[in-house]
């Protein structure tokens, strides 16, 4: 099943838990879901202009966010077409993404988006069109306020005693669960349906 058409079924399947999906169905999204913040942050890191990065990071951002929940369950019916259960699954799954999504917003100031944030409002300021405070992503990101030398001993801190633990709770929860999203189909019709390739024993 090539990539495309493993995309199209898994947003075909939308977010039923009740049916099966292929390897292939399930790590074409993932690809998707992870490449596409990957992708923003090189961007973000590496583009000339800050406007550019920036549109790229929200963009990767966005896509990542829409396509979590069509990730989640797809992973559950990736469980299903392995004939498992997805408890004990989901609850890693969701595990896995709630700490990388609480280690991303503690990894905020290290990315220096307010940086970017301040030289596209300089690029504005020049184009006539006045500066913009950016108070808003000092009150959601922890640290940026704070004076040079505070903020890199907190940023020190918050990576050893935060990051870095979440980083590895992740990491462990998803290689738990990777075994099974690997494994493959399990022939013929199971309680959780039809082979999703129409496969018969």
């Amino acid at each position: 099943m090539s990539i495309t058409a493993s995309i199209s079924r898994c947003l075909t399947n939308g977010l039923s838990l009740s049916s099966r999906a292929t390897r292939g169905e399930f790590w074409s999204l993932w690809a998707v879901h992870m490449g596409a913040p990957a992708f923003g942050l090189g961007m973000l890191a590496l583009a000339e202009s800050p406007l550019t990065g920036l549109r790229a990071f929200t963009l990767g951002l966005i896509i990542s966010m829409i396509t979590l929940p069509l990730t989640f369950t797809a992973a559950i019916r990736r469980f299903h077409d392995a004939g498992k259960s997805a408890k004990s699954g989901a609850i890693l799954f969701l595990l896995c993404f709630l700490c990388l999504g609480l280690a991303a917003w503690l990894s905020l100031p290290s990315l220096r988006v307010d940086v970017h944030l301040a030289a596209v409002h300089a690029d504005m300021a020049m184009d006539g069109a006045g500066p913009r405070e950016n108070a808003l992503y000092a009150y959601l990101s922890p640290g940026v306020a704070l004076g040079t030398a505070a903020h890199n001993i907190l940023g020190a801190l918050i990576f050893y005693v935060a990051i870095l633990p979440l980083v590895m709770i992740a990491g462990l929860s998803f290689a738990l669960i990777t075994p099974t999203l690997l494994r493959r189909s399990e022939p013929g019709e199971n309680q959780w349906g039809a082979h999703p390739r129409g496969e018969t024993l």
